[in-house]
């Protein structure tokens, strides 16, 4: 005979009860819990990668800036791999300097040393340190020594060789011995005209970075003062823009003269503009000098005119668009010409010499009309309205010079550029480095 014992019923189930949790306990730890740890123990050697590549960073800037020729870092691979790679089809990592008008073209690989955990990327480029998430995204944790403090930008760009690559667990070294410096800019041997300040004819300069890490990299350039960045995913390809500025001051007569990036939101951009003109023959006064600059801007055209009318030396403006023609003329020297010298110093931004408006052109449009025989406008004031019509580029070309002593006679000029991305120096260097692996 059996008696039966709900306490020991109850024993049993809660028994099995504890039993399964305990299973299923160790198999979630199976299936979440170890790969959560393996995935921390990644994600820690990846940072300690990240800290240890800004060593490598301060060690390679030994080596390719500073005195220490050979430079050597010991690298914890962590599990990971470590290579070195060159620029080359389908790692393309290189910059390249370029005028628009292509007098300026210059390309240097970059290549890069990197390391790779799974999806996770740790690099060293173009002499700054990257990091690179699952998502395609990249940071950069260590910048490069690219500079650019608004009117200079110095670039000096590593290019590492080498082909060799280490993995697993263990420790590993990584060395940069410099092989060679090249100044490429300045430098008048590769063409004569590679000198600073940068010739204006150049226009714009344009540096490309091409990289695996362009986001990085445009991020960094957009800290930079006044740059105009862009970035290309598809080409995965970031560009700087910069105006080249002429070098302001005086000119001498009949060349073209350039205003870059003249500040169009300042009302009074101009801060010097004025011409010194000295008669060809020596004769005694400048009744026999003409002189005329012009510029255009789609289809209106500025004029500036210094000229003998009648018993008066006068300064002309005229402003022509489709839409109608704008004139003012004032007396700069007033007759009878046997009183003048055989030179003339004209001040465009002279606010005591008053021009008068010619009605016979039509209506001044650019001043909302109104304008008749009486109006007047000091020379000052017409100047700094049109220069900003015309702005903010603007090239003045000489469209008369008649008696006018070129060598001894002068233009000048200075303005503001605002906050513009501008380019008066130039320098680049490609700094050669052969990387080692153990």
């Amino acid at each position: 005979m059996f008696l039966k014992s709900e306490k020991a019923v109850t024993e049993v189930i809660g028994q099995l009860i504890i039993l399964s949790l305990t299973i299923t306990g160790v198999s979630m730890i199976s299936v979440v819990g170890v790969p959560s740890i393996m995935n921390l123990e990644d994600t820690v050697n990846v940072r300690n990668l990240e800290q240890t590549y800004t060593m490598i960073d301060s060690h390679a800037t030994r080596a390719i800036i500073g005195n220490s020729p050979l430079q050597k870092v010991d690298v914890n691979l962590g599990g990971g791999s470590l290579a070195v790679e060159p620029n080359g089809t389908g790692r393309e990592s290189y910059i390249t300097i370029k005028s628009t008008n292509n007098t300026i073209n210059i390309k240097i690989p970059m290549g890069r040393v990197k390391y790779q955990l799974g999806d996770r990327i740790v690099a060293y480029e173009g002499g700054g340190i990257f990091s690179k998430y699952p998502s395609g995204g990249s940071v950069m944790l260590s910048p490069p020594e690219l500079n650019y403090n608004g009117v200079t930008l110095t670039l000096p760009v590593v290019n590492m060789s080498g082909n060799s690559s280490v993995g697993g667990d263990g420790a590993g070294s990584v060395s940069f011995k410099k092989s060679a410096v090249k100044v490429l800019y300045p430098n008048t041997s590769i063409d004569r005209n590679w000198t600073n300040p940068v010739n204006s004819s150049n226009e714009k300069l344009v540096l490309n970075i091409s990289s695996d890490y362009y986001d990085a990299w445009a991020d960094f350039a957009q800290t930079m003062i006044n740059a105009n960045v862009s970035s290309n995913p598809n080409t995965k390809t970031t560009s700087m823009q910069l105006n080249v500025l002429p070098p302001m001051g005086t000119y001498p007569i009949g060349q073209p003269v350039k205003i870059v990036h003249l500040n169009t939101s300042n009302s009074t951009p101009m801060s010097d503009f004025s011409v010194y003109l000295k008669d060809e023959n020596n004769h005694n006064n400048v009744a026999n000098l003409g002189w005329e600059i012009y510029a255009t801007k789609g289809n209106s055209t500025f004029n500036l005119k210094l000229d003998k009318d009648g018993n008066d030396f006068i300064v002309k403006i005229e402003y022509e668009t489709p839409a109608g023609e704008e004139e003012w003329n004032g007396v700069v020297l007033p007759g009878p010409p046997s009183q003048w010298q055989n030179s003339v110093n004209v001040n465009f931004l002279n606010k005591t010499l008053n021009l008068s408006y010619d009605p016979d052109e039509g209506q001044c449009l650019t001043y909302g009309g109104g304008c008749t025989s009486g109006t007047k406008k000091s020379l000052y004031d017409l100047v700094q309205h049109y220069m900003v019509l015309m702005g903010p580029d603007i090239t003045f070309y000489t469209d008369e010079v008649d008696h006018v002593d070129l060598t001894a006679s002068s233009i000048t000029v200075k303005y503001d550029t605002g906050d513009g991305s501008i380019i008066l120096y130039l320098f680049v260097t490609e700094n050669d480095v052969d990387v080692g692996l153990k």
